[in-house]
């Protein structure tokens, strides 16, 4: 029986030991993996917030009175957006729309002080209207820009079964 027992305990070590190291090196990956995620944001992170800064402060500044200096300085900032926001979210699509409804707004704004009351002068106030509602529009908590941008500024833990169920223990 002893023999028998003796015969059994190598290779059911060594079993063990081998799903044991597979095990260890798996979680070894899944934490090389966060490291690298968690990485990527943090390095991207600054360079992110400058641009929402830059976004906050170009819509503050487009309902008040607006440079083209400053557009064209904004247009060059969200044109580094393409770099820095996944695709996916189609955060340099909005950066650059935000871009083009200001430049129109400015616009509109122009052509009317330029030209005499009447119909071309309405049209153009309604055309401000409508781009300063917009602008005004994204000042908003839950639709507005700050929404847009949350996903990328707020760096989200990745949680994991084998990691939850340790954090469970330890908040109660």
């Amino acid at each position: 029986m002893y023999q028998m027992f003796k015969d059994f305990a190598g290779p059911i070590a060594t079993i063990i030991a081998a799903f044991a190291a597979a095990y260890f090196a798996r979680q070894q990956m899944v934490i090389a993996r966060d490291k690298l995620q968690h990485d990527i944001f943090y390095r991207q992170h600054d360079r992110r917030v400058a641009v929402f800064e830059a976004t906050r402060k170009f819509l503050a500044a487009s309902l008040g009175n607006i440079s083209e200096d400053e557009i064209r300085t904004y247009g060059l900032c969200a044109l580094d957006a393409q770099f820095l926001f996944d695709d996916k979210l189609c955060m340099y699509r909005y950066l650059r729309k935000i871009h083009q409804q200001v430049a129109e707004l400015n616009a509109a704004k122009s052509s009317m002080e330029h030209k005499p009351s009447g119909d071309e002068k309405a049209a153009f106030a309604r055309i401000a209207k409508e781009k300063s509602d917009w602008i005004i529009q994204q000042g908003d908590e839950l639709t507005g820009f700050a929404a847009k941008f949350a996903p990328f500024l707020v760096h989200r833990q990745v949680k994991h079964a084998w990691w939850s169920r340790r954090s469970s223990r330890e908040c109660s």
